[in-house]
C-alpha cells in the first residue's frame, strides 16, 4: 500500500522524535525553514520521513530527512520517488543523508520506468562544526572587518560591488539582481581596507542550536594572503558569543576549503548528498 505525504506545518510531532532532533544538524535547510511559512512546502509520513522544497515554481532543490528505519523499507523509499515526480520539480536536485543516498540513487533506476528519470550525478558535501572560541583576530594595515548594516545604503553599495566582482565565478551573471536580494537578506561580516570589502562571510538559516556561515569568499586576486581566514575567525566568535554553534558546508573535493576550516578549529560532524536526478538517457 503506497505511503502517503501530508503536507504539515512547522509544530507537527515529527519535528519532536529525538532521532530527528540529533539529526538536525545533517538537515539544517529543513530545521531553518520550519517557521519561514509561505517560502517553503513542507510534507511528511508523521513518522520517519519529512519532505521539503521551495514553494516558488521552477526551484529544483528538495530535502529530505528519514530516520534511519528506513533504510530498510524499500517501498516507502520507491513511495518519496513516486511523491516527488507528482510535484512540479523540474529534475530534482534532493539533499539527503548518507546513510540512505545509495538506496535512493538505486530505488530512483527502479522507478524509473513510471518516472521517465533517473540519477544522472551525486556528490556529498561534508558539514563542519565549531565548539571552541577561534584564536583572536590580528589586524593590520587598516583592516577592519565589521557586521554590515544591510540598511546601509554604503553598506549595499560595498556588498554589490563585492559581488559583482564575483558574479561570473559564482555564475550569477544573469541571475545578479535576484541573488544579490537573497543574499541581502543575510547578515554580512567583511573585512574592509581602502575603501572595499576585500573578504566577505554571509551568515543566515538560524536554528535553536546552529547558524551557517552560507558563503565566505576573497576578491580573486587577493585570495591566499589569510583575509578569509581572519572574516572565518571573527564570524565564528560572533556565532558563539550569540550563543548558538558555527556550521558550514564544502563539498568533500574542495581540500583548499576544508583545509581553512581545519586551521580556524572545525572539525567534521556530518555528511549530506546530493543526488541531481535528469532525463532518461
Amino acid at each position: 500500500m503506497e505511503i502517503l505525504f501530508d503536507k504539515i506545518n512547522e509544530k507537527d510531532t515529527v519535528f519532536e522524535q529525538e532521532e530527528y532532533k540529533q539529526d538536525s544538524v545533517v538537515f539544517h535547510a529543513i530545521e531553518s525553514a520550519r517557521f519561514a511559512l509561505g517560502y517553503y512546502s513542507i510534507f511528511s509520513d508523521h513518522k520517519d520521513v519529512i519532505i521539503m522544497f521551495s514553494a516558488k515554481k521552477g526551484s529544483k532543490k528538495v530535502w529530505i530527512w528519514t530516520s534511519s528505519a528506513v533504510c530498510d523499507d524499500t517501498q516507502k523509499i520507491i513511495n518519496i520517488c513516486r511523491f516527488l515526480n507528482k510535484q512540479d520539480i523540474p529534475k530534482p536536485e534532493i539533499y539527503i543523508k548518507e546513510e540512505i543516498s545509495a538506496s535512493m540513487s538505486d530505488l530512483y533506476a527502479v522507478a524509473s520506468g513510471e518516472l521517465n528519470y533517473e540519477i544522472q550525478d551525486e556528490y556529498s558535501l561534508r558539514i563542519f562544526g565549531l565548539e571552541k572560541n577561534p584564536r583572536e583576530v590580528v589586524l593590520q594595515n587598516g583592516e577592519k572587518i565589521v557586521k554590515l548594516d544591510i540598511f546601509n545604503e554604503e553598506s549595499r553599495a560595498l556588498l554589490t560591488d563585492f559581488y559583482r566582482s564575483l558574479s561570473d565565478e559564482f555564475h550569477w551573471t544573469h541571475k545578479f539582481d535576484r541573488k544579490l536580494r537573497e543574499y541581502f537578506d543575510l547578515q554580512h561580516f567583511a573585512l574592509i581596507k581602502d575603501g572595499r570589502i576585500i573578504s566577505n562571510a554571509a551568515v543566515g538559516g538560524s536554528t535553536d542550536r546552529f547558524l551557517r556561515i552560507k558563503s565566505l569568499a576573497t576578491l580573486e586576486n587577493l585570495r591566499n594572503k589569510g583575509f578569509a581566514f581572519k572574516v572565518l575567525q571573527y564570524t565564528s566568535a560572533k556565532i558563539l558569543e550569540s550563543g548558538k554553534r558555527p556550521i558550514l558546508y564544502s563539498h568533500i573535493g574542495n581540500k583548499p576549503a576544508m583545509a581553512l576550516w581545519s586551521k580556524a578549529g572545525y572539525s567534521p560532524i556530518g555528511k549530506l548528498c546530493l543526488l541531481k536526478v535528469g532525463d532518461k538517457k
